[in-house]
């Protein structure tokens, strides 16, 4: 078995435009993802970005649907999971708002309006008017990934950190200009696991 390399990453995001990360509700209105009224950014959401990433940078797939009986030995696969018994090594905290070093419950929120356009007709269609819940630009949120590397994945912690680095849009809307963010790192930890 092969010694673990543990690591924990303090990182930061702060928002250079307005996100939306919603969560669906009433018809016409996209809400931010909340939790006791505080909007965050979901761990799935940051997680799905760094592996597409990461993926890319090593130039490894995404494997779907491998054997369960037998472990992929690439390093997508090994720091993100894979079929059957192997498991994820890479554990990504939902991220909140911070102000210096503390949470604050209420991120400033605002609101965009909008309309749908038929692409074809390229007019409005009727009854199209809809509303964006988002977090203002200027909002930064604070989290940490915690990656139990092994011998044999320890050698990718920069071309993972950064795919991290590489995060530029998050959430829907990005065609509007919403989602724009800047991703930071630190190395809060490391040690054997």
């Amino acid at each position: 078995m092969d010694n673990k390399y543990y690591r924990k990453y303090p990182v930061q995001i702060t928002l250079k435009s307005p996100l939306n990360i919603s969560m669906g509700g009433e018809r016409g209105m996209s809400a931010v993802v909340k939790m006791d009224k505080t909007p965050f950014i979901p761990a799935s959401t940051i997680k799905g970005k760094l592996k597409a990433n990461f993926s890319r940078i090593t130039g490894y797939p995404i494997h779907i649907g491998t054997d369960p009986e037998q472990m992929c030995p690439c390093p997508v696969c090994g720091i993100f999971g894979g079929g059957g018994y192997q498991p994820s090594r890479i554990f990504v905290q939902s991220f909140f708002p911070v102000a210096g070093n503390e949470k604050i419950h209420e991120a400033k929120l605002g609101a965009r309006t909008g309309i749908a356009v038929d692409r074809y007709l390229k007019t409005a269609n009727d009854g199209s008017l809809f509303r964006t819940e988002v977090v203002e630009a200027g909002a930064v949120f604070a989290g940490s990934i915690e990656v139990y590397f092994t011998e044999s994945t320890i050698e990718y912690e920069d071309r993972l950190i950064m795919a991290l680095e590489m995060v530029e849009a998050l959430g829907g809307g990005k065609s509007r200009g919403l989602g724009a963010v800047k991703v930071e790192v630190g190395q809060l930890a490391e040690g054997r696991a």
